[in-house]
């Protein structure tokens, strides 16, 4: 699959009925995508894998406040981080994603500022590299 085209309608966007799709033309090198990407079944397809991490409470506000501002009602909002984080949470449990990154940052705004202010880089790959 590596330098093919891709294109990838995650099964979520299908159950919602959310137009689109992801699509990587051939030859690209670099693909930025969520979570799922450190997948066990994907991880060894990875160059690098970044894991940005942050404070639970910290992730909630912003997811909420980010849907809001796309259109969503706070009530909507808050239903979707509800409905999201009762599949994100047993797929973070059994996946782990942290343990296969390359580089993990805290993404967490510190000291009343915009600024995460940690960055752990790993010592070395912590998966096999293909």
């Amino acid at each position: 699959m590596a330098g093919q085209r891709v294109q990838y309608t995650p099964p979520g966007w299908v159950r919602r009925a959310r137009p689109g799709r992801i699509e990587v033309p051939s030859g690209v090198d670099l693909v930025i995508e969520g979570v799922g990407a450190a997948r066990h079944e994907l991880a060894s397809l990875a160059k690098l894998i970044v894991w940005v991490c942050s404070d639970p409470v910290e992730a909630k506000r912003r997811g909420i406040e980010r849907d809001i501002r796309l259109g969503r009602t706070r009530a909507e909002a808050e239903q979707f981080w509800h409905e999201w984080m009762s599949a994100e949470l047993p797929f973070l449990e059994a996946e782990q994603p942290w343990r296969v990154a390359d580089l993990v940052i805290d993404g967490t705004a510190h000291a009343g500022t915009d600024v995460a202010d940690t960055v752990y880089v790993t010592k070395g790959p912590r998966r096999p590299r293909s």
